[in-house]
């Protein structure tokens, strides 16, 4: 498929079932007796029923809940009515039953709710337990990437814009696949590339990394979100060189584990490194090296963009590599490109998608896209 049909796929690429009882037991069942469907509690897992439900044949008739500043709301298209409101409505029947889906169902809430419930004429209703929870919520992205699949199709003249500026078939196959995976509430199916080569180097090959970028000896890098060390320990131990390195880290917690770590590099690496507790914005000092930079990282929680603000004289002068994570926000892909095009000519743009921690199985993560001039660029040459 193109882009653009990734983009406005109606495919769902998993749907859990065996095992469980929200899937192989009351789905069949609602569709056996024809029953209609409420959600009781219009909150953050919503959106991951609705299209549970939908996937497994089932429309949602309405949802529920005691809060009347929700009255009217409409989630992916079905209206949330309050208990108040459903007094008036009458919506009780014999073939009405309730998925009370907040998780707020214990103690005397239990009673209040099914009180609530009885009270408008709904009588029949299923607690969703662990099990179903982790197969509803954990198959389905949720109300924050059903918003980013939304600003996909509503952008996606930018987002053909950013496909087309990609320099090889790696970045474009990289990028529908990282399209899909939201779009169709998939997994990442391409191989990732090893962790230890985030920001440096791109998937290996034969026993060597490709070269996205070419390394200088005397590299000014700029580490921005320097976490505990690790990138630092990385970029050294994969052969690169550095004359300066500033290490960015904002979190006061791992600044202490950033500094206690760099006391074990070699002492000629380690009066390399420059650890910074603070954040970059647009007041920060580079000192007498502002004007020297050649190396920008980042990976500060969706706040890549705004660091490019910060830094845009000193792109314009110095000309850096830059390698950005662009997984945070859902205008990653369409936002920060678009600005590097604005204050820049003559970069080649790349994208690549590196494993993340063990907990993000949904491989969402660690997508990075590099911005590097043309003079600098070395990606089709495995020399390692």
């Amino acid at each position: 498929m193109n882009l653009r049909e990734i983009v406005f796929s109606e495919n769902r690429e998993i749907n859990f079932i065996e095992s469980s009882n929200i899937g192989g037991v009351i789905c069949p069942l609602i569709r056996l007796r024809k029953d209609r469907i409420y959600l009781y509690g219009c909150g953050q897992d919503t959106y991951s029923y609705i299209n549970f439900f939908r996937n497994n044949g089932i429309e949602i008739a309405g949802i529920i809940d005691k809060d009347k500043q929700k009255n009217g709301m409409a989630v992916d298209g079905i209206t949330c009515i309050s208990i108040s409101d459903a007094h008036k409505k009458r919506i009780g029947t014999d073939n009405d039953i309730a998925i009370i889906t907040t998780s707020f169902f214990e103690g005397y809430q239990q009673q209040e709710i099914v009180n609530s419930l009885l009270e408008i004429g709904i009588s029949k209703f299923y607690v969703p337990d662990n099990n179903d929870r982790l197969i509803v919520v954990g198959s389905d992205w949720g109300e924050e990437f059903h918003g980013r699949i939304k600003y996909y199709r509503e952008h996606i003249n930018q987002l053909e814009k950013t496909f087309k500026r990609l320099l090889d078939d790696e970045s474009r196959e990289t990028m529908k696949e990282y399209i899909r995976l939201h779009t169709e509430c998939g997994i990442y199916s391409r191989v990732q590339i090893d962790g230890r080569y985030k920001y440096f180097f791109g998937k290996e090959s034969e026993g060597k990394a490709e070269r996205i970028w070419k390394n200088i000896d005397n590299e000014i890098w700029l580490n921005c979100g320097a976490g505990i060390g690790d990138s630092i320990f990385l970029y050294f131990s994969n052969g690169l060189k550095a004359e300066t390195v500033y290490a960015y880290e904002a979190n006061e917690r791992k600044f202490k584990s950033l500094c206690y770590n760099l006391e074990f590099l070699p002492p000629e690496l380690k009066k390399k490194v420059i650890p910074i507790n603070e954040y970059i914005d647009e007041t920060t000092i580079f000192g007498d090296d502002k004007n020297r930079i050649t190396f920008i990282n980042a990976d500060i929680e969706g706040n890549e963009l705004a660091l490019l603000h910060s830094l845009s004289s000193v792109i314009k002068e110095c000309r850096p590599v830059i390698a950005l994570c662009v997984y945070h926000k859902k205008d990653d892909l369409v936002a920060i490109p678009e600005y590097i095009d604005s204050i820049t000519e003559n970069y080649a743009t790349i994208l690549r998608k590196y494993a993340g921690a063990i907990k993000e199985d949904r491989k969402f993560s660690e997508l990075v896209m590099y911005f590097v001039p043309q003079e600098r660029l070395e990606v089709f040459e495995n020399e390692r």
